[in-house]
Order: structure tokens, then C-alpha cells, then sequence
């Protein structure tokens, strides 16, 4: 008829046969797919190991330095560990500690988590209609707000004592640099 000599030897040939070469193939094919990704993750984490990154931090000048709100998201979060998150905070390094404005944000209006924000000095923003979620909880307080850098941490985050002082250069830079990102 009208197929192959190639068509009609396969077909012709025992079916553990054909599927015995099939399974090989595939089987070779898989082992040189897995061989290459772990041979490039190999190169991946010596690159990294012999040749770290070092991200420099931009050296900006002291007036450059605005006032910037932290804002800590909860909802039913454990009492404790909000605590060591808004603990963390008021030990955060920045440039002026006085423009450090620091509020948790409650969209439970939970009477101990105003309680535990008024002990440790913290400003309590709570949501009275909380709807959106956690997007609802923070837009209600940014509208409470005005600095012009803002930082937002989960219940649980603890932030490292220099956050504020390695992140903020780096954005207090890209505003000076290019003007169409300053606000007003």
C-alpha cells in the first residue's frame, strides 16, 4: 500500500520491542536534562560562593533624610508575637530617631493590642470597617499618614536593627536622581 518501508518495519516489529528502544531513549534523554540542571546549579552556587554580590549602599547626605512610617499589619495574630515585632521597631537605627513614626495597623480593634501599643509608645491605627483585607487595613492607615517613605512588616517580621539605615538610602537616592518620582 501506501506507507513507508519505515511505517510498515515498525509496525511490524513485537510491541516490547518498539516500546523497550522508546523507553531508552526517554530515559537517556531525562538523564542529560537532569545532568545539565544539576551541573548549571553547581556553577550557580560557586558563582555566588567565590564571587559574592556586594550591593553598595548610595552615601547621601544628612538633609536628604526624611520622615518615614512604619506600618505592622495584624489580624488575630497572637499578642506575644506582635510583641516582638513592635519591640523590634522601637529599636530600629535610622538618621533622626524623632522622624521614625511607627503604627500598627489592627483590623480587629483589639482593646490588648492598643493597650500593648500604648506600653511600648507605638501609635494605634485601628480599621473600624475592615473589609479588603490586609490592602483595606494599610490604606486606611497610609490615609492616616503623611511621611513621605513608608515600610510595611507583617505581625510576625522582625525587622534587623539596621533596616531602615541600609534600605532608605537607596530610595532617598533614586527620589534626588530623578524628580518625576517625588511626590507633590
Amino acid at each position: 500500500g501506501g506507507t513507508s518501508p519505515f511505517f510498515s518495519r515498525v509496525l511490524f516489529l513485537p510491541r516490547h520491542f518498539m516500546f523497550e528502544y522508546l523507553s531508552h531513549t526517554l530515559g537517556v534523554i531525562l538523564f542529560l536534562c537532569e545532568f545539565l540542571s544539576g551541573t548549571q546549579a553547581i556553577i550557580n552556587y560557586l558563582s555566588l560562593v567565590i564571587t559574592p554580590v556586594k550591593v553598595e549602599r548610595p552615601e547621601i547626605p544628612d538633609s536628604w533624610y526624611p520622615d518615614i512610617d512604619v506600618f505592622i499589619a495584624t489580624h488575630n495574630e497572637d499578642v506575644n508575637i506582635l510583641y516582638n515585632t513592635l519591640n523590634a521597631c522601637t529599636y530600629l537605627d535610622y538618621h533622626d530617631k524623632s522622624k521614625v513614626h511607627i503604627h500598627v495597623c489592627d483590623d480587629g480593634n483589639r482593646p490588648e493590642v492598643k493597650d500593648l501599643a500604648d506600653r511600648l509608645g507605638i501609635n494605634y491605627i485601628g480599621f473600624p470597617e475592615p473589609k479588603f483585607a490586609k490592602a483595606g487595613n494599610l490604606n486606611n492607615a497610609i490615609a492616616q499618614t503623611n511621611s513621605p517613605l513608608l515600610a510595611f512588616l507583617d505581625a510576625d517580621m522582625i525587622p534587623r536593627r539596621a533596616f531602615l539605615t541600609y534600605v532608605a538610602p537607596s530610595f532617598l537616592s533614586l527620589i534626588h536622581i530623578c524628580p518625576c518620582l517625588r511626590s507633590g
